[in-house]
């Protein structure tokens, strides 16, 4: 439609919107305890995974503010035997993706994992969450990414007002 066959005396007409239809969530544990939430959705052969863990920067102590922040930036650093060169390849190589979330009130690893390597990423998760090797070489580096990453930060309105929200609402030493 042309702007000049716009009437703007006239408002649009509203559409009733679909009703909203939230996926089934399966709920399940496994064998070791774990307890698993499920959605299906079998239109794309993909699977995405998010592990949670109960902690994040609320529960660490302020001496060691950044330590969840610092261990989820790691975690793909070196484990298992690989190296970070090696993890990269192999992601790369199943066409996965993999990120690692230090939170306020958990931490979280998210996995997008083509479905037919299903099995060879989650070998190589499996490494990445039990066997993590926080080399040396690597720590320095990704320490030196945070400090330069702290110091940007300081300059970003949101970032600051995010941090001032959340000493207003859980006090100053959180």
């Amino acid at each position: 439609m042309s702007r000049a066959a716009l009437d703007r005396s006239v408002a649009p007409s509203i559409e009733i919107a679909a009703a909203l239809r939230p996926p089934q969530v399966a709920r399940l544990t496994l064998s070791n305890g774990v307890p698993v939430a499920l959605i299906e959705k079998h239109d794309l052969p993909l699977v995405a995974l998010t592990l949670l863990f109960p902690g994040g920067s609320s529960t660490v102590p302020v001496a060691q503010g950044g330590l969840g922040a610092l261990t989820a930036d790691m975690i793909d650093e070196g484990a298992g035997g690989r190296s970070v060169l090696d993890i990269s390849v192999e992601l790369e190589r199943l066409g996965a993706s993999f990120h690692a979330i230090g939170g306020y009130d958990d931490d979280e690893v998210q996995v997008l994992a083509l479905r037919p390597r299903l099995e060879g990423t989650l070998d190589l998760l499996a490494d990445l969450v039990l066997r993590p090797t926080f080399p040396e070489t690597e720590l320095e580096r990704v320490r030196a990414e945070r400090l330069d990453l702290m110091l940007r930060l300081s300059d970003e309105p949101s970032a600051v007002a995010n941090d001032l929200l959340a000493s207003v609402l859980y006090g100053p030493d959180h």
